[in-house]
């Protein structure tokens, strides 16, 4: 059971946000490329300064920046929400290419790999579970391959 809880957590949590958006009418079609460029800050940012805090605290603030910037553009702009989001998906998948140049984020802080597959029972924490996989590429990166199969999890 708590494999499955883990497996789905993400898809989860975007799952509960969106019901949210239809239940109201509406439609949001950048929820799946807004985790992706979200995911990608939360990297760079621990990467680069070594804080789990100040990674979550720019993936919060650049959430609430997409989603304002889609909300503004809706309801006072009056551009139809299927057209707003599914732009803002396509600036937000070329943001995640941009932001990493093309690259995997390697060399994470050494705590995230183990934050990501703790959790109360069998509730996972639900955090961005991509950190075993950026382990799998801290070792392609520095030569050392490690021989463990990729399994869904990982992703």
């Amino acid at each position: 059971m708590a494999n499955i809880m883990s497996q789905i957590a993400i898809i989860a949590i975007l799952s509960i946000g969106q019901t949210y958006v239809m239940l109201t009418g509406g439609i949001d079609l950048s929820t799946g490329n807004t985790l992706g460029i979200i995911s990608m800050l939360l990297a760079l940012t621990m990467r680069d300064t070594g804080s789990i805090f100040l990674g979550v605290v720019v993936c919060l603030l650049g959430g609430i920046f997409i989603g304002l910037v889609n909300g503004l553009l809706v309801s006072y702009v009056g551009i139809p929400a299927f057209i707003t989001t599914l732009g803002m998906s396509m600036i937000t998948r070329s943001g995640d290419y941009l932001v990493s140049g093309g690259r995997a984020v390697t060399r994470l802080i050494p705590g995230f790999e183990k934050l990501t597959v703790s959790g109360f029972g069998i509730f996972p924490i639900l955090l961005f579970r991509r950190g075993d996989s950026m382990e799998f590429c801290n070792g392609l990166d520095t030569g050392q391959y490690k021989t463990r199969p990729l399994h869904l999890r990982d992703w």
